[in-house]
């Protein structure tokens, strides 16, 4: 509020008595607002609404509300819905404190063999039943060009010609409890298995998981914005913990897949490189982690057709890189959060294609880390475990920037293609990383 500086100068009485009348003209006026508790801070010590922190519960329900995901809650939905819904990690928690044994990677992939149809272009339809309140995304294994719903809502076109299976381009939030899948198959096409996993490689969350009674602070909300927006690989790299993977010296593979010394217009990193020959292969990989760590993986493939990837058996995502049909290029598979020890990559690819190099990126990721990159995009911020006020957590919510980006997240959800129209970028960018970059999640993840 702007001090007024009369010109005229009053004695104690006079002012005393000047202001027991500005406050008497203000306080109808402010009364018919409904402001008066925030219009004047003269007459309640208490801090406004303004001032007040906003708590890790609220933040979440925004978030989930602003992502386009809360739909599938009720009005009695507890915190506790809104965590597993940001992050799949949180839903197998609140089920495990529930009683229930949950065996690790398997709690939230259920599965079912495809039914017989009774005719040739009849859809086929099946239940499967989601254990927990969170994301999901539909996987298929047969043949052929196919489209899926699931409780009557598209979930994209899935065409299995390359690979023998597909993800589904919508990713969806899914109430636990039976859901209805139907597929409608072009002919000649087929259906083998149908797969409802939850989307664990998107898991938005501070540090240690949220916590309804806690106090939102910039380094959680910081966290929670980086892995919702995907910029987690823009973290300060730890570059003395990088580590290369040769393509040709995979552990295990099957199908068709071999060494080969095949020449493409840049070399090879070694004298060879795997590659599917006959038929589509699947290639595994080992690492060690000495500590948990962010990492990126990037790999140096060849083939311009959708690669499948899975790390751990936990994360499956599906790439679409963007390479020439005669040369290798690099693409990011993944920024994920891994624990400590031994660690397993499996690319499955189609013939003809395959990967020269996997690059494990490790990276920092304190609080204070990712507080750096929000505001290296413009967001306002403080020190990592100060408390952030609601107006400040709603202020940034109404930005430009969050709005775009946001905006770019519900469209990847959906199964649309990211849109680029706001871009970073890189001002030092990796030798191996030569466009722009983007802060919206791939399309193709």
């Amino acid at each position: 509020m702007r001090r007024l500086k009369p010109r005229v100068r009053l004695g104690a009485g006079r002012k005393r008595a000047a202001l027991v009348l500005v406050l008497a003209w203000l306080l109808p006026t402010a009364a018919a607002r409904g402001e008066v508790s925030e219009s004047l801070g003269l007459l309640d010590s208490r801090p406004t609404k303004s001032e007040l922190p906003i708590g890790e519960a609220q933040w979440a329900r925004e978030l989930t509300d602003v992502f386009g995901i809360d739909h599938v809650l009720k009005d009695d939905a507890v915190p506790a819905d809104h965590f597993g819904l940001l992050c799949a990690d949180e839903a197998e928690l609140e089920v495990s404190r529930g009683g229930a044994v949950l065996p690790r990677d398997e709690a939230f992939r259920v599965s079912v063999e495809a039914p017989e149809r009774k005719e040739p272009l009849d859809p086929l339809r099946v239940v499967l039943n989601a254990p927990a309140t969170a994301l999901y995304r539909l996987t298929i294994e047969g043949a052929g060009v196919q489209r899926w719903t699931i409780d009557s809502e598209p979930v994209g076109h899935l065409d299995l010609s390359d690979l023998g299976i597909a993800q589904a381009a919508a990713i969806v939030p899914l109430e636990a409890g039976p859901h209805e899948i139907s597929g409608y198959l072009l002919p000649g096409a087929r259906a083998d298995r149908i797969e409802l996993v939850a989307w664990r490689p998107l898991c938005i969350a501070p540090a240690d998981g949220w916590h309804a009674h806690r106090t939102l602070q910039y380094g959680a909300m910081a966290r929670t914005l980086v892995r919702a927006f995907d910029l987690e690989q823009r973290l300060p790299e730890r570059k003395d913990e990088e580590l290369r993977i040769e393509g040709e010296a995979f552990e295990d593979v099957s199908g068709g897949g071999q060494a080969v010394a095949r020449v493409l217009k840049s070399r090879a990193s070694g004298e060879q490189w795997a590659s599917a020959v006959q038929s589509p292969a699947s290639f595994s990989w080992f690492f060690e982690l000495e500590a948990p760590r962010v990492v990126t993986l990037m790999a140096r493939t060849h083939g311009v057709q959708p690669q499948l990837w899975s790390i751990d058996g936990r994360y499956q995502i599906t790439v679409q890189p963007e390479g020439l049909p005669l040369d290798f290029s690099w693409t990011r598979v993944a920024t994920l959060t891994l624990s400590s020890g031994r660690h397993a990559v499996r690319g499955l690819f189609a013939v003809g294609a395959g990967v020269d190099e996997i690059r494990v990126i490790s990276h920092r990721s304190t609080d204070p880390d990712y507080v750096d990159v929000i505001a290296q995009i413009g967001f306002s911020t403080s020190v990592s475990n100060a408390p952030v006020g609601r107006s400040e957590a709603l202020d940034l919510m109404r930005s430009a920037a969050f709005i775009e980006l946001a905006s770019a997240l519900r469209s990847h959800l959906h199964g649309n293609p990211a849109d680029r129209s706001l871009v970073l970028v890189d001002d030092e960018p990796d030798s191996f990383m030569t466009r722009p970059l983007s802060p919206f999640l791939p399309a193709d993840l």
